[in-house]
């Protein structure tokens, strides 16, 4: 990673620079020694500081969508890498131009504030409960100073989980940014944050946060029960049945049930896990783009889940997580119609065609989710094979941001489930993202002359 000034120069040239001369800078910054996770980390820093975080979604995809690429081009050939980062840069251009259109806006300095570490923990919250952006923007800027961003983060969950609004993107933005922050140099952090709580504190919220008033008293009522490997992997089919077809309220009560039969949070995570998997699988309008919050909202509450500290706000996310699937779903078939009633993600695997090299090969490419998943539960160690040939095929084809968001929340969620469950997750994506099929991007086209005009392609 570059040092801040690096990182600052590169993230400022990229804000200068039009549409049409944003690929053209990052390419010259390539030929100049920086990496393609340079480039995606200047991209997320323009971003959070030029592209407005209210509302939480719309034109923030290109900021959110970030982390997504670092996760989907790690270990990939650096042609791949170079171009998929090029390919960020001019979302970012495109999502800041609409972003112009909307309200020219900036994330000015950062507000100057003298409060120790617990009145500052109590600024943040007291803003963010009151939906008061420049009273939570004084809180984190101090607590970050006292405490750091694991801290300051503690207390930021349980608000990026309180509200479907924006189509439930504030837990995505919020798992978003804490990755990224965790990763980039640390001059991103502040303004990360910042961006994060104004987007929280802003638009006070009605009949959005309904599920949530519900999981803060469920939680209340459960005791800590529930160790992290209590029950078998078999059980989150259980879960997955109990959550089918239920409102927000009974998915909720399905979670607590299952807590209270003394499952473990892996079994009940992984039942949520494969039921998201299950609604993308049977969805609606095969390359819509909203079925795809199924699994990337599922995804940033597993994510969000192992990265606070107290059960307590654990199990909020995952009442919470139970809710939104219902709520997702539920605006998926106002949106897009009815959902396909074949077999659902826990249908018994059909075998592959047979265990030759070239039949795997098939099933692999096949882009057809059932033959995907067959492929790998036969074949597990080929598993890096498919990684590798949808990259290759979906790099140089994507479109629209919500590709690389869910490539990357599949990869995430395919290491955070049971190994048993790895291959449907995995399988998911086969008939979503573009293959050899679909043409080449001129975004992609222009990304390969950039490169081959500075001497890297």
């Amino acid at each position: 990673m570059p040092s801040a000034r690096d990182l600052e120069t590169l993230a400022a040239a990229l804000r200068r620079a039009s549409r049409d001369q944003a690929v053209d800078v990052a390419a010259r910054a390539l030929s100049a020694g920086a990496t393609p996770d340079d480039v995606l980390g200047a991209v997320f820093l323009a971003g959070v500081l030029d592209i407005q975080p209210r509302p939480v979604g719309n034109v923030l995809h290109s900021v959110m969508m970030v982390e997504s690429i670092f996760r989907l081009v790690a270990g990939a050939p650096a042609d791949e890498a170079r171009l998929a980062a090029l390919w960020a840069v001019d979302d970012f251009a495109l999502g800041k131009e609409r972003d112009d259109r909307r309200m020219a806006w900036e994330l000015g300095p950062p507000p100057v504030v003298h409060l120790d570490a617990t009145e500052a923990r109590r600024e943040l919250v007291a803003g963010l409960e009151q939906y008061d952006p420049e009273r939570a923007e004084r809180g984190v800027v101090a607590l970050l100073a006292h405490a750091g961003a694991g801290v300051a983060m503690d207390a930021i969950w349980p608000f990026a989980a309180r509200s479907f609004r924006d189509a439930g993107h504030r837990i995505i933005y919020a798992a978003q940014v804490d990755r990224s922050v965790r990763r980039l140099d640390a001059c991103v952090t502040q303004p990360a944050l910042r961006s994060l709580v104004i987007g929280l504190a802003s638009d006070a919220e009605g009949p959005h946060t309904a599920a949530y008033a519900s999981s803060q008293e469920l939680v209340r009522r459960l005791s800590e029960a529930g160790s992290r490997d209590a029950g078998t992997p078999d059980a989150s089919f259980d879960v997955l049945r109990a959550l089918r077809g239920g409102t927000p309220e009974a998915c909720q009560r399905a979670v607590v049930d299952a807590l209270q039969d003394a499952l473990g949070s892996q079994v009940v995570w992984d039942g949520l896990r494969l039921y998201a998997s299950e609604l993308f699988w049977l969805r609606p309008g095969r390359r819509h783009v909203f079925p795809v919050h199924t699994l990337t909202e599922m995804e940033a509450f597993g994510y969000a889940a192992s990265r606070v500290g107290d059960t307590r706000t654990e199990r909020l996310l995952m009442l919470q997580a139970a809710a939104w699937a219902a709520l997702a779903r539920d605006a998926i078939v106002r949106n897009d119609g009815a959902y396909a009633t074949g077999p659902g993600i826990d249908a018994e695997v059909v075998e592959s065609d047979a265990g030759t090299e070239g039949s795997v090969a098939n099933d692999l490419g096949s882009h057809e989710p059932a033959r995907v998943q067959a492929a790998l539960e036969a074949h597990p160690a080929v598993a890096a094979e498919y990684v590798a040939r949808v990259r290759a095929e979906f790099i140089p084809r994507a479109d629209q941001n919500h590709q690389y968001k869910l490539a990357g929340a599949v990869l995430d969620e395919a290491d955070r489930v049971h190994p048993r469950w790895r291959a449907r997750v995995l399988a998911g994506m086969a008939d979503y993202l573009p293959s050899a099929s679909d043409p080449v991007t001129d975004v992609h086209r222009r990304s390969q002359r950039a490169l081959r005009d500075v001497g890297l392609l």
